[in-house]
């Protein structure tokens, strides 16, 4: 009989500190190993490693101490484990003295004993969200530099910035490549020979990025390939990204649609990229907002020893550009090799706000593990927070909506037709009941291609609304319909 998968919720926190942090989850093993953060009220004091069994039982703890910032994180949620059983993690800190930002390599042992941390200041800023082995042994941190202008002040319009390293943390060569605007190299992903990196190039500060690149190096640096992603019309915001077990990789891209009228009322969708060794996109893919959510921000994801993927992302119920996103809480989300959706699950911390995901992993027992942090309203108190479901999304035996492929198994699913099919010049989107209208609040119908880009949407106030074809091309398409971001039914119409 297989072994059962232990489940849990768990909160972690260092002493009575105000502010606990949750960066990166390692699966080592029969063991989790948790890259965490803790503050006094605003001040980051440093970071402390956790090592706790596959039931979130905490086994030991090693501090970090870091007097002289003000501010510390895990940028990019990246930590990985290297080839001789340590651990690397590249972060920055701000320094209080000097009032910049340094990026920094912290090296520790199996049993979490600190071996070192290595300083790698650039002009005036430097972030390192990027830690990872390379297959000759070096080490690869990735992240963003800054520089001064003329007048002698410090320009936060990043530089995109690598560095190679030997396990000692002395850097053998760098790469800082300057753009007009601010770039980052983020989500470094290591290969045979060498790495995938993505670059983000950003239109303005703060804004999404204008140009999205995968790039393929070797371990000396030397360039193999780019290839540019993005949506049409959108600001295509970060999204992580990983090499996958064929030696292709994945991207995840958030796309905000800058062409609505009302910027602050529209959703932020995911689009998910899967392309071969050479580049080669192989297929796209929009992702499913979770229930209730306005808008998503996928944060990681990996995937698992049988090619699935599993992703998590943290979501919000109110429009971008509110005042006070609440955020809903952290979800998890898995896809089959060809990114069908399989099952969707959204789980809370201590309270309905302000509830994180930032990394994912699997464990070695096949649970899918998440860390991330969650505030409690009463006392303002934020933990870290680690969430372990099993391959089915399961906690104790409540498990998700099941999906087949991108078909919700849905109660509900009866309870809407699309027809006819084939469609001529028009199709009509129709409600099987009156009743059934007075149960929802804000009906959709989405109709996409069979690359996963939407190419029509149309909100359902009637009982039965007809839809204009227009100059959509003949072929198949897959519809979907849901309320208030809740998946409700799914269906295939051919346009003849």
């Amino acid at each position: 009989m297989a072994q059962a998968i232990s489940t849990f919720t768990r909160f972690y926190a260092q002493d009575s500190l105000t502010y606990n942090s949750g960066g990166a989850v390692i699966a080592d093993g029969d063991s989790l190993v948790l890259i965490l953060e803790f503050w006094d009220s605003a001040t980051f004091q440093g970071f402390f490693f956790t090592k706790t069994d596959l039931s979130g039982n905490e086994a030991y703890r090693t501090m970090l101490k870091r007097n002289n910032t003000t501010y510390g994180a895990i940028y990019g949620g990246d930590a990985h484990r290297t080839g001789d059983g340590d651990f690397i993690i590249g972060t920055s800190e701000y320094q209080r003295n000097s009032d910049y930002d340094t990026g920094i390599l912290i090296k520790l042992h199996n049993n979490l004993d600190i071996d070192y941390v290595r300083s790698f200041p650039d002009s005036n800023f430097s972030v390192l969200g990027s830690a990872e082995q390379l297959s000759d042994g070096g080490y690869l941190l990735a992240g963003q530099g800054g520089y001064v202008d003329t007048s002698g002040d410090v320009i936060e319009a990043f530089n995109a910035w690598m560095i190679k390293t030997d396990t000692a943390g002395n850097i053998i060569w760098q790469n800082e490549e300057v753009h007009s605007t601010y770039s980052s190299f983020y989500y470094t992903d290591a290969i045979n020979g060498g790495f995938m990196i993505r670059l983000g190039v950003a239109s303005t500060y703060g804004n999404g990025d204008s140009l999205d690149e995968v790039r393929k190096y070797d371990n000396q640096g030397n360039l193999k390939w780019t290839v540019g992603f993005g949506v049409p019309g959108h600001d295509n915001l970060s999204g992580p990204m990983i090499a996958t077990h064929d030696g292709g990789g994945i991207l995840v891209i958030n796309a905000l649609d800058t062409s609505a009228p009302n910027l602050g009322a529209i959703t932020v969708p995911g689009v998910i990229y899967k392309f071969d060794s050479n580049g080669n996109i192989q297929w796209q893919k929009w992702i499913p907002l979770a229930n209730g959510s306005n808008n998503m921000n996928l944060t990681s994801l990996e995937q698992t020893r049988s090619w699935s993927i599993i992703l998590v992302e943290s979501l919000t119920d109110l429009p971008l550009g509110s005042t006070n996103n609440q955020h809903l809480g952290g979800a998890f989300l898995k896809l089959d090799k060809d990114g069908n959706t399989i099952w969707q699950n959204l789980f809370f911390g201590d309270s309905a706000e302000n509830n994180y995901f930032y990394d994912v992993t699997e464990a070695s027992d096949g649970g899918i593990v998440a860390i991330g942090q969650a505030t409690n309203p009463a006392t303002g108190q934020l933990s870290s927070w680690l969430v372990k479901v099993d391959s089915n999304g399961c906690m104790n035996g409540d498990c998700p909506t099941l999906y087949t492929g991108i078909t919700d198994i849905s109660a509900e699913q009866g309870r809407f037709m699309v027809f006819p099919s084939p469609a001529g010049v028009q199709y009509t989107v129709a409600v099987t009941e009156t009743a059934y209208m007075q149960q929802y609040h804000d009906l959709a119908f989405c109709l996409y291609d069979l690359t996963g880009r939407m190419v029509y949407q149309q909100p359902l106030t009637e009982q039965a609304t007809t839809i204009a074809r227009g100059d959509l091309p003949t072929g198949m398409y897959m519809w979907h319909i849901s309320d208030s971001g809740r998946n409700l039914s799914n269906g295939k119409i051919v346009m003849k």
